[in-house]
């Protein structure tokens, strides 16, 4: 039987440019093995998403993308809003757990 498209292997190109920056071992427990968590997203690959958004999928641009005449802030900016934003997310996480919680205490 011949296998489909999806079940044969395959590398992204993310995949073949982590493994000039990461360790041999890091690198297949990412990207083959899945027991470690991606990278983060830096600006090249969000633009690479903007591009592949704007030549396949145009009419999800706008739902997917913020697009702004206003220049960058600076790097301490930058750093300080991502700093809050983790932080804003893992606190709605927490109140997420708290309502799961409280919300099974109140059908019992």
């Amino acid at each position: 039987m011949d296998k489909s498209y999806r079940d044969k292997f395959a590398i992204s190109q993310s995949a073949i440019k982590d493994w000039e920056d990461m360790s041999p071992l890091k690198w297949r427990d990412t990207w083959i093995n899945k027991t470690r968590p991606r990278p983060a997203v830096g600006a090249a690959a969000s633009f690479g998403s903007l591009l592949d958004c704007m030549v396949y999928t145009p009419k999800n641009l706008d739902k997917r993308f913020i697009v702004a005449d206003i220049q960058l802030p600076s790097e301490n900016i930058r750093t300080v809003v991502s700093m809050v934003h983790g932080r804003i997310k893992e606190l709605n996480k927490n109140a997420e757990k708290v309502n799961s919680e409280l919300k099974k205490n109140q059908k019992t």
